[in-house]
C-alpha cells in the first residue's frame, strides 16, 4: 500500500514531469534514513526481522512523503 504509489510517483511521474533530480533526491535521502535506522538498530543490538521490516516500512513512508511534498511544492497534481 506504500511502495507501489511511491514507485509510481517517483521516476514514472516526477521524471516525466521534468523533475528527475527530485526523484533522485528522494532516493538519496531515503537511503540515508534507512542506513541510519539500521545503524541505530545495530548499535542498540535490536536487529531482528521485525525491526528491520519496520525500518523498511518507515523508509518507504518517508520516501513517499518526500515525493508527495515535491508534487505539491511544484504544483504537479492538478485536478480539473
Amino acid at each position: 500500500m506504500v511502495v507501489v504509489p511511491s514507485i509510481l510517483l517517483g521516476y514514472p511521474f516526477l521524471a516525466a514531469m521534468g523533475y528527475p533530480n527530485y526523484a533522485n533526491f528522494s532516493v538519496i535521502v531515503g537511503s540515508i534514513f534507512h542506513l541510519s535506522g539500521l545503524g541505530i538498530l545495530t548499535i542498540l543490538h535490536l536487529v531482528n526481522v521485525y525491526n528491520v521490516a519496520l525500518i523498511v516500512l518507515l523508509t518507504e513512508i518517508f520516501v513517499l512523503s518526500i515525493r508527495l511534498y515535491g508534487i505539491i511544492k511544484y504544483k504537479l497534481w492538478r485536478m480539473g
